[in-house]
C-alpha cells in the first residue's frame, strides 16, 4: 500500500511541477505583470508512511466512515505573492488565478490527449 501511495504522490508531484509552469506563463499574460503565483501541494504524507497516520486516526474514521489522512486527502494552497489567495487576493485576482489555472489544465489534457476533449468546445461550435 504505501508503495502504491508513494507511485501516485510522485505523479502528483509531476503533474503539478508541469501545472505551475503553465499556470505561471498564463497567469503572466492575463495580468500583464510578473506577480508572484504559486501552488503548494499541502501533504500530511509527505515524509511519513501511510500506516502511521491511518493507525492514529482509525477510530476517528471508523466512526465517521470516511478516511481523514490519505492521498486523496491532500489540498492545493493557491497563492500570490506567498500569501493565500482566498484570504488576501482581491475578486479579480482570484478571477484571474482561476482562469489561468483552467488554462493550465487544458493545456495538460490537451498535451497528454493530443486532441482537445469535447467538453471544452464552446457550446455553439457543437451544434
Amino acid at each position: 500500500m504505501d508503495t502504491l501511495r508513494h507511485t501516485i504522490y510522485e505523479k502528483q508531484k509531476e503533474f503539478l511541477t508541469y501545472l505551475v509552469l503553465v499556470f505561471q506563463e498564463h497567469y503572466i499574460k492575463i495580468i500583464d505583470t510578473r506577480e508572484p503565483s504559486n501552488f503548494i501541494n499541502n501533504t500530511s504524507l509527505k515524509d511519513t508512511s501511510l500506516r502511521e497516520p491511518l493507525l492514529s486516526n482509525w477510530q476517528k474514521d471508523f466512526s465517521l466512515q470516511y478516511t481523514f489522512v490519505d492521498i486523496h486527502k491532500d489540498d492545493l494552497e493557491l497563492l500570490i505573492q506567498g500569501k493565500p489567495v482566498k484570504i488576501l487576493g482581491l475578486q479579480g485576482q482570484q478571477k484571474h488565478f482561476l482562469i489561468a489555472q483552467k488554462l493550465a489544465q487544458f493545456n495538460f489534457i490537451k498535451k497528454n490527449l493530443d486532441s482537445i476533449p469535447s467538453s471544452y468546445y464552446p457550446t455553439f461550435l457543437t451544434n
